[in-house]
């Protein structure tokens, strides 16, 4: 804990103590790489972790409009509980259940912890399908299917921590390979410009 503390204070000074030591070690060819590579992280990640705050945030908002409409007891708190679980993956839903049928059995309420169950039930479905892998594709500027086969394949091959990774992850590939296409495109272009070049310049040598 004390170590995520005086990091989180003094993480701008480590980044650049680290990058100056880096430029003195390094070639300059090897800092640009490192600085490229190192650009493509950054907003990658950062912009997944700004869209999964948002879906949390989004989730809690409807759970607690939701629960508080039907009168649940503590629907508001329920609503926010379960939001934050649901920066984790399953974790939302679990919370969510558990909180409200334990406010339900506590306070008696049990035909309107039915219908809460179901309410986060249909927002839990809305946020897999639609609201996370927009919030996320729109973050992060990948395809909602992607970002669907992502999060499947990382929980296939990782577990709990593919799932974690596996969005950002995809993202920084599709990035590398459209930066290489592109680069091939260009390549290509080039090569093609030359040959066109060259038969020109031939056949201004047959006349």
């Amino acid at each position: 804990v004390m170590f995520a503390v005086y990091f989180l204070f003094d993480a701008e000074n480590l980044r650049k103590y680290w990058g100056r030591m880096l430029r003195t070690i390094w070639s300059q060819r090897a800092n640009d790489k490192l600085t490229y590579v190192y650009g493509d992280v950054n907003k990658v990640f950062s912009g997944y972790f700004r869209g999964a705050a948002m879906d949390g945030f989004t989730v809690a908002l409807l759970i607690s409009i939701g629960l508080t409409v039907v009168g649940m007891p503590y629907g508001v708190l329920i609503g926010v509980m379960a939001g934050i679980a649901n920066l984790i993956p399953y974790m939302g839903p679990i919370v969510g259940y558990g909180l409200t049928i334990v406010s339900g059995v506590i306070s008696g309420e049990i035909k309107t912890m039915i219908i809460s169950i179901v309410i986060i039930s249909v927002v839990q479905v809305l946020d897999g399908a639609v609201i996370n892998p927009k919030l996320l594709s729109h973050s992060i500027e990948i395809h909602p299917l992607l970002v669907l086969v992502a999060i499947i394949a990382g929980e296939k091959v990782g577990g709990f921590a593919g799932m974690i990774v596996a969005v950002p992850f995809a993202a920084l590939l599709k990035i590398w390979f459209e930066r290489i296409v592109e680069r091939r495109a260009k390549s290509r272009t080039c090569e093609e410009a030359v040959d066109a070049a060259e038969i020109v310049d031939r056949e201004g040598l047959e006349e």
